[in-house]
C-alpha cells in the first residue's frame, strides 16, 4: 500500500522546491517536481550515501543519510558541493534531516521542509483535473458539485461548478469576502483556513448570512474553509455551524468545462524523393533581346542591346531537372527544406489554435443559448415599454349590437313587480261594440 505526500522546500520565505513523493512501507519509491512528469528519484548510494527512507515525521521527513533527487529547477544545474560532471560528482541533490533541522547536503544552509499527506493521491504531475465535492449539514445536502485544479498556476483553483449548472463558473475572485485565497491543498484539507469563495449556492437561494447582500453590506459570496483535517468544513457566512464534506478525484475521462481535449494533429506525409535523371546531350537556352519600355517612346540607348539573360551554354538535362526539383522560395528563403517545413508547421499550429478558439466560442454560445435568448427577449420588451407603449393611442371599445340587444332583453330579468287585478284597473272595464 503506497502513501503519497506533497512537499514544499523553502528558505527564508523563498520556495526552492514544490513537488510530491510516494512511500511504500518506509521506502521512498518515486519523487516528482511540479510541472515535470518524470520520476527524479536517484538510486540508493548516490551522493551522501543516501538510503531514500521516509522517517514518518512530517516535520523531519528524511533520515540522516537522506533522499537524493536528480533535478531541482530552482538551482538549474548548480550542484554545489556535489560538483558535476563525474568523477567530481554524480549530479544529484541530497535532502536530509539531522533530527533537529532539514538541510540539503550540496549547500551549507538550513531549509524548511513542509510535508503533508495527500492520501488518497492527488497527482501533482497532472496539469488540469477536477475534484468532486459534497457538503452536508446533518443529513441535508447543502452543496453537490466539483471544482477544477490547474497545477501550473497560483492560485490553483480555476473553476467551481454546482451540479445542475455545470457550464456556469461560480468561482469568486481572490480577495472577496473573508480574504479568500482560492488555493487547493489536499483532499483531507482542501481549502485551508484562507478558504475559497463562490458566488452562489442553490440551497441558500440568495441568503448570504453574515455577508449581507446586496453591496455595500456585502459582495454576495460564500466562503468555504477548513480549520484542519479533523474538524470538518465551515462556511464563514454562517459561523459557527460545522458542515461535513466529502472530496474525491473525478474520473479522468470526465469532461472538464472550458478545457476540451485537444485534437490529435494529423501526420504530414513526406514527399517521395525526385527520380534520378540521366545526363543527355547539351541543351541551350536562347534569350530574346530586351524589349524597350513603352515609356521610352523612340529613344534607343547607345551601344549594343544586351539580351534579357546570359545564355547558359552548358545547361544539361540533368542540371535543368535539378532546378525543377528545388523547393519553392517562400518569403525569400534560400530554398531550405527545414525553413519551409517550419513555416508550414507554424501556420498549421496557428490554424489549430484558431479552430480551438472558434470551437470554444460555439460551445459556450450553445451552452448558454437559453440565457442569451432570455436576455435578448428582455431587452426587446424593455424597448417596447420605453419607446412604443407610452405613445400608443387609446382605442375606445366598440360594443357589438348583439351584446346591446342581449342587455336590453335581460335588463329586468329577476326584478319583482306587482300583479295587476281587475280591482286595480281604471275606467270602463267592459268592452262594447
Amino acid at each position: 500500500m503506497s502513501t503519497h505526500y506533497n512537499i514544499t522546500i523553502s528558505q527564508n520565505g523563498t520556495i526552492i522546491f514544490s513537488g510530491s513523493f510516494v512511500v511504500n512501507g518506509s521506502r521512498i519509491i518515486e519523487f516528482y517536481e511540479n510541472g515535470n512528469n518524470n520520476n527524479i528519484l536517484a538510486p540508493v548510494g548516490s551522493y551522501g550515501n543516501n538510503d531514500n527512507i521516509f522517517s514518518l515525521d512530517l516535520n523531519l521527513p528524511f533520515t540522516f543519510n537522506g533522499t537524493n533527487i536528480t533535478t531541482m529547477s530552482y538551482y538549474a544545474g548548480n550542484y554545489g558541493n556535489n560538483n558535476v560532471p563525474p568523477p567530481n560528482g554524480d549530479g544529484t541533490y541530497n535532502l536530509y534531516s539531522n533530527g533537529v533541522n532539514n538541510s540539503i547536503s550540496n549547500f551549507a544552509d538550513t531549509y524548511t521542509f513542509s510535508t503533508v499527506s495527500t492520501d488518497p493521491y492527488v497527482p501533482s504531475n497532472v496539469n488540469i483535473f477536477k475534484i468532486l465535492l459534497t457538503i452536508t449539514l446533518d443529513t441535508t445536502t447543502i452543496f453537490n458539485g466539483f471544482f477544477v485544479i490547474n497545477n501550473t498556476v497560483y492560485p490553483n483553483i480555476i473553476g467551481f461548478y454546482e451540479n445542475g449548472n455545470e457550464t456556469t463558473n461560480i468561482l469568486a475572485p481572490v480577495g472577496s469576502y473573508g480574504g479568500n485565497k482560492n488555493v487547493f491543498y489536499t483532499l483531507t484539507n482542501p481549502f485551508g483556513s484562507n478558504g475559497v469563495s463562490i458566488t452562489s449556492m442553490s440551497y441558500y437561494a440568495g441568503n448570504y448570512g453574515n455577508n449581507n447582500n446586496p453591496p455595500p453590506n456585502g459582495d454576495g459570496t460564500y466562503l468555504l474553509y477548513n480549520v484542519d483535517e479533523d474538524n470538518g468544513m465551515f462556511i464563514l457566512n454562517f459561523d459557527p455551524t460545522k458542515y461535513n464534506y466529502r472530496t474525491s478525484l473525478a474520473n479522468p475521462n470526465d469532461p472538464i468545462p472550458l478545457y476540451p481535449v485537444a485534437p490529435v494533429a494529423p501526420i504530414v506525409p513526406i514527399p517521395p524523393p525526385a527520380p534520378a535523371v540521366t545526363n543527355n546531350p547539351v541543351t541551350y537556352i536562347v534569350c530574346e533581346p530586351c524589349q524597350k519600355s513603352r515609356f521610352c517612346y523612340n529613344y534607343t540607348p547607345p551601344g549594343i542591346i544586351e539580351p534579357c539573360c546570359i545564355p547558359v551554354v552548358c545547361a544539361t538535362d540533368a542540371y535543368l531537372s535539378s532546378l525543377s526539383a528545388l523547393p519553392a522560395v517562400v518569403n525569400n528563403s534560400s530554398r531550405t527544406i527545414e525553413s519551409s517545413l517550419l513555416q508550414a508547421t507554424v501556420k498549421k499550429q496557428q490554424q489549430e489554435t484558431q479552430t480551438q478558439i472558434i470551437y470554444s466560442t460555439v460551445q459556450s454560445t450553445i451552452a448558454n443559448a437559453d440565457a442569451i435568448n432570455a436576455n435578448i427577449f428582455s431587452q426587446l420588451v424593455n424597448i417596447r415599454n420605453q419607446r412604443y407603449a407610452p405613445y400608443q393611442p387609446y382605442i375606445y371599445p366598440v360594443v357589438p349590437p348583439s351584446v346591446i340587444e342581449l342587455q336590453m332583453k335581460t335588463a329586468n330579468v329577476g326584478v319583482p313587480h306587482a300583479v295587476n287585478t281587475i280591482a286595480n284597473c281604471r275606467g270602463s272595464q267592459f268592452v262594447t261594440t
